[in-house]
């Protein structure tokens, strides 16, 4: 979300860039909203994911999302 609208290095896996244009913007989203009840193992298995950086950006999205259901749940 800090990157939001920002130009990033694409290169790096934590700037939150999946579609890896070196931008954070709507193509970003989308990507994000078209995986997000995909398992990892999934997505890497189908050969979505470009590189093994974006296997690291679906593990933490997965990661942050279970964070966020279990604190729900409290």
């Amino acid at each position: 979300m800090g990157n939001w609208n920002q130009d990033v290095n694409a290169n790096d896996p934590l700037q939150g860039d999946p579609s890896g244009d070196g931008f954070v913007g709507i193509e970003d989203l989308n990507t994000v909203l078209g995986n997000w009840n995909i398992p990892a193992h999934c997505l890497a298995n189908a050969n979505i994911l470009r590189t093994q950086s974006d296997l690291s950006d679906a593990f933490l999205l997965a990661l942050s999302a279970t964070s966020a259901r279990s604190r729900r749940d409290r």
